[in-house]
């Protein structure tokens, strides 16, 4: 049975932060796998992810319907940023976010910390769907270690809300795509193949006006079967909570007391300071790196005016940012402000 926000609110501070100092990156995305306590029938969020020139942003306009994010053939990423875009499926609305080459990068920078957080930002309070791009018969090494950063910026549980997607499906030349998974020499793929448990489809981007409804609606069932064998569920975990308030924040409709903040069980990381919370997590993991790149996206939006000041979360994330306190970096603040 799914904890309740008042259930969670209950647990502890330092047994909430218990066991997040597991892995290489700081336990990145300890918490629930699952979670559906923010379900709406009307929206669906699809986060499309995979290696450098696989598609993907040629594949959301697909999936959209028209051109939105910018695409051209090349091994160079053309997308920069994290990107979110909005349409309609069957009356339901759909929201679709580009990611730039963070899930094969070999060096944790700021610009990856910035980029994570964004991805976070703009599809809290998490995927409905992860959205794998692989360019039909060019599943590489470089796809594998995508696949390996996507465990570790979501989860390993992430990967139960996984669907592949393969590009250039025109060059099936007619063979079925059952035909071709079935018969791939290609054991990595069969192996990813099998941990998604057969969530698959193929796009040819480039198809004419009827053939793109065909293949949507066929993303759409495997969706929709997705959907039903997770109960309307979608992938969630500590860190897209706390992007959740802070989105809230940033839009200026977060005006709960601190009790609220306590729901949220990352944040605390950087608005407290001592010991203890130094003990739990590091500076240098990618979870406070990613965390404070989200704080300091929300300040600078409120800060360049562009969002109300008044909300006590802005207040508060801004101050501990600024001040000279335990891990925290005004010097990334004034970077972004520049």
């Amino acid at each position: 049975m799914t904890a309740t926000l008042e259930d969670r609110a209950q647990q502890p501070f330092l047994e909430r932060m218990e066991g997040f100092q597991k892995g290489k990156y700081g336990a990145m995305a300890e918490g629930r796998s699952e979670d559906n306590l923010f379900v709406t029938p009307l929206a669906l969020r699809i986060i499309l992810l995979g290696k450098t020139g696989c598609g993907k942003s040629a594949t959301g306009n697909s999936i959209l319907g028209q051109r939105m994010f910018e695409s051209k053939l090349g091994a160079q990423s053309v997308t920069r940023t994290c990107q979110a875009k909005t349409g309609t499926w069957n009356g339901r609305k759909v929201l679709v976010v580009d990611t730039p080459s963070i899930f094969e990068s070999k060096a944790d920078t700021q610009e990856l910390y910035k980029n994570i957080g964004d991805c976070y930002l703009l599809s809290a309070p998490g995927p409905h769907v992860l959205l794998l791009v692989i360019q039909l018969g060019r599943f590489t090494a470089q796809d594998t270690m995508a696949i390996r950063k996507v465990k570790e910026v979501f989860g390993a549980g992430a990967m139960r809300h996984v669907v592949i997607l393969f590009t250039h499906k025109e060059d099936l030349g007619g063979q079925a795509l059952d035909d071709y998974v079935a018969n791939t020499d290609n054991c990595s793929l069969k192996d990813l193949v099998q941990e998604c448990e057969r969530r698959y489809c193929a796009f040819n981007n480039r198809g004419s006006g009827e053939e793109q409804r065909q293949q949507q609606a066929e993303l759409l069932a495997v969706i929709e079967r997705l959907g039903r064998e997770r109960e309307g569920s979608f992938h969630s975990n500590n860190l897209f909570l706390d992007a959740q308030l802070l989105q809230r924040a940033g839009a200026g409709t977060c005006q709960e007391d601190y009790r609220h903040h306590e729901l949220c069980p990352l944040l605390p990381l950087l608005l407290h300071s001592g010991p203890v919370v130094e003990a739990v997590v590091s500076p240098h993991t990618l979870l406070h790196q990613v965390l404070q790149a989200m704080v300091v996206h929300v300040c600078y939006i409120v800060i360049q005016g562009l969002a109300p000041k008044s909300s006590l979360w802005v207040k508060r994330m801004t101050t501990c940012l600024m001040a000279p306190a335990p891990k925290t970096s005004f010097t990334l603040l004034t970077a972004t402000m520049s």
